[in-house]
């Protein structure tokens, strides 16, 4: 089975709760939520150590393929470990390495052009809105031009804000999407006992002649305070901008 298969099947078999597990391998429980997830797979020496929590051990076929085993014994019959099984671990300790670097370099690409757009986003977002998180409600509207948005006037564009899991400007798939992705966010924000977090996404539009477009947008969550705060970007104006630097 995959890493991935491996952890969920351990973590969800485990006689140890959420709590206990992230103190004995030393993780947060945000990790494992990702793990039980399949948002992200541990490394090789954090699976072999869930593993060993209820008395197993791993077989690896390669780096992300694994066998789970009652024993898997790599030494002799005298209790040395074979010279075979030292090439073993080394070649396996370095790809994890490999792995592990090339991951990070990904995620940290990710993230810097995450925080440029981002950044570029509140600096020149096409409107705002201030939203309660409990109960889930618009409060207020920020920015929108006067000519209006996507074909609505300014008028319609806010009131149709304003009843976003009513209107026809947000596709009723996407508005009930984001709603569970919001619940889902808090939920787990307070399981992990977070006061401030934020996040960004695409959304989906209609605009006023019926045509499908999409906005990326950065929320701001304050727990403290109850309150989520949203810039906006319509996707076809943002790729414009993009195109406008690169010339």
């Amino acid at each position: 089975m995959t890493k991935a298969q491996a952890v969920q099947l351990l973590l969800n078999e485990s006689n140890f709760n959420t709590e206990e597990i992230a103190d004995k391998l030393q993780v947060s429980r945000f990790i494992l939520h990702r793990w039980k997830t399949g948002i992200s797979n541990p490394r090789k020496n954090n699976l072999n150590k869930v593993a060993g929590l209820n008395g197993f051990k791993l077989k690896w076929i390669n780096d992300n393929e694994v066998r789970i085993v009652k024993n898997n014994i790599f030494s002799d019959s005298d209790g040395f470990v074979s010279e075979n099984s030292r090439y073993e671990k080394i070649i396996d300790n370095q790809t994890e390495l490999i792995d592990r670097l090339k991951n990070e370099n990904n995620s940290l690409n990710k993230n810097i052009n995450k925080f440029r757009r981002s950044k570029r986003i509140l600096n020149d977002h096409d409107y705002s809105v201030k939203c309660s998180i409990k109960p889930l409600e618009v409060l207020e509207v920020f920015r929108v031009p006067e000519k209006g948005l996507i074909g609505y006037t300014k008028r319609n564009f806010i009131k149709n804000t304003f009843n976003w899991l009513e209107t026809s400007m947000f596709p009723p798939k996407s508005s009930e999407n984001l709603k569970k992705e919001l619940k889902t966010r808090v939920s787990l924000a307070k399981e992990l006992g977070l006061a401030h977090f934020d996040i960004s996404l695409n959304l989906q539009y209609i605009s006023n002649d019926g045509q499908s477009i999409w906005a990326y947008y950065v929320s701001y969550y304050n727990m403290e305070k109850n309150i989520v705060e949203m810039y906006i970007k319509f996707l076809d104006e943002f790729i414009n901008i993009d195109a406008r630097i690169k010339n």
